[in-house]
């Protein structure tokens, strides 16, 4: 004689129960499974960068940390970054410079993008010998400079800047000229 437990799962209602049991775990794993082929695009996500280059926006040959913030679904993105280079001299004879560099810029475009960017760092290098005498001094000040960078989807980027510079700090020497010329001339960095 069957015992009342057995009559439970027997009939229409357990078929029917069994099938929505298998439909749910079908549509779940197959959402999962197309969520991990799907890659992520880094150049439209919020995130860490990390790059090492040379120019302004690495106080001359550095290395930089930056967040970039992605405004909505648009085109549009904000990152403020900061940067600690090597300064200068270029000799390797004296004492070494550090220099530093903080910013913000703002970018348009998915792979390729179009860069405002406003800084405030080391700008200029003077170093003069003069018989037994070598002085040498790290100019600092804003920099306004337009650029082109280039990300792939797995978040790898090359940039490339142009602008001008101004010298805030005190000038004693009469060959230094408060504004110069401002350049990121590579910058090669991964977003995480």
């Amino acid at each position: 004689m069957p015992c009342s437990g057995d009559r439970m799962f027997k009939g229409p209602t357990s078929e029917l129960v069994a099938s929505a049991v298998l439909a749910v775990w079908l549509q779940a794993s197959s959402a999962l499974g197309a969520d991990a082929e799907r890659p992520v695009r880094r150049t439209t996500s919020d995130g860490l960068a990390l790059s090492i280059g040379f120019g302004t926006q690495y106080a001359f040959i550095g290395t930089q940390a930056g967040y970039f913030h992605q405004l909505g679904a648009s085109l549009f993105r904000v990152a403020g970054y900061a940067s600690l280079g090597y300064a200068g001299p270029f000799d390797f004879e004296h004492t070494t410079k550090l220099g530093y560099c903080f910013g913000a810029v703002v970018s348009w475009g998915d792979k390729h993008r179009i860069l405002l960017d406003a800084d405030y760092g080391a700008i200029a290098f003077l170093a003069e010998e003069y018989l037994d005498t070598y002085r040498s001094k790290v100019f600092h000040g804003p920099a306004l400079q337009v650029g082109y960078e280039y990300m792939t989807y797995s978040g790898f980027f090359l940039r490339v800047e142009l602008g001008v510079s101004y010298i805030v700090d005190p000038v004693r020497w009469a060959s230094v000229n408060r504004f110069n010329p401002a350049g990121t001339f590579i910058g090669l960095g991964f977003k995480l």
